[in-house]
């Protein structure tokens, strides 16, 4: 995505300083996440909100970040929480949904504000300012692998756009409960899409079935040295899982599952760096 023009950064960045300054003010006296409850963050959105109404989409994106970090902590809770199977499952199910809303809205948003990278770095650094206060008493913070998700996501549709795939965000639903981030097309034929972006791999990978994605994935993760063997054996199992639900779920679509490095991508607005894919847009 083209950057804009200098002067025009310079001057944007004037204003949404100001505003991020603002922001954070409005926004000093957030609890720790253990103690932000739901009603607590719906009063704090309404009035949020209401006072920065000309810039609706960040202040959305901003908001739906604190709510993640909540439902985050919510589902890390889950199993401390005596609940019968079935309303166990029911919260789950609600908390994904959640989950794959701001994955949705976030992806959007870094799409439409990409080419001023400056503003986009910013704002991560303000967003990344307000986490630390909500997730305090974490010992496994959430936002900056949320934040990596967003950007991976991002990189991902870039990537189908550059092979000439007419990608298009799938709805929340169909991400959440059938792992479709991205629907496509190529010679007729409609593609639902997984996108990964891991750090354990070297070079993109286009997987259009199950065989070949078997193969790739034990291939790739022989090659991991350890402690990070584990790790990327566990990202694979949980892209083969994906893909049988993909399949399963989608009859009229060809499932593809598509993985980046995620040095192969820009950690703010997730353009793809060319000396990644030279050979491997039109391959």
């Amino acid at each position: 995505m083209k950057e804009a023009p200098i002067q025009e950064r310079v001057a944007m960045a004037d204003d949404y300083n100001e505003r991020f300054r603002k922001i954070e003010e409005a926004l000093s006296a957030l609890p720790a996440v253990e103690s932000l409850s739901l009603e607590k963050f719906k009063e704090i959105r309404q009035k949020f909100l209401a006072e920065f109404s000309n810039h609706d989409k960040e202040t959305e994106f901003i908001v739906l970040m604190i709510r993640d970090l909540i439902d985050q902590y919510r589902y890390d809770s889950l199993h401390g929480v005596q609940l019968s199977g079935d309303a166990r499952e029911a919260e789950s199910r609600t908390l994904n949904l959640s989950f794959a809303r701001f994955m949705n809205i976030g992806t959007k948003f870094v799409l439409t504000h990409g080419g001023n990278r400056d503003y986009l770095s910013d704002l991560f650094s303000l967003c990344g300012r307000i986490a630390d206060r909500l997730e305090s008493n974490s010992s496994s913070p959430k936002w900056p692998g949320h934040k990596k998700g967003i950007i991976g996501q991002v990189g991902v549709y870039k990537y189908m756009e550059a092979k000439g795939l007419s990608p298009s965000l799938a709805a929340p639903s169909k991400d959440a409960f059938n792992r479709v981030d991205f629907w496509g097309r190529t010679g007729g034929k409609q593609l639902a899409v997984q996108g990964k972006c891991v750090g354990f791999l070297c070079e993109p990978a286009f997987l259009d079935n199950e065989k070949k994605l078997e193969s790739w994935l034990k291939s790739e993760v022989a090659k991991v040295d350890e402690p990070h063997k584990a790790d990327a054996a566990l990202r694979a199992r949980e892209v083969s899982s994906d893909y049988r639900i993909m399949e399963k779920a989608c009859k009229k679509a060809k499932p593809v599952v598509i993985i980046l490095p995620w040095n192969s991508i820009d950690h703010v607005n997730g353009s793809l760096k060319e000396e990644y894919f030279e050979n491997n847009i039109n391959s």
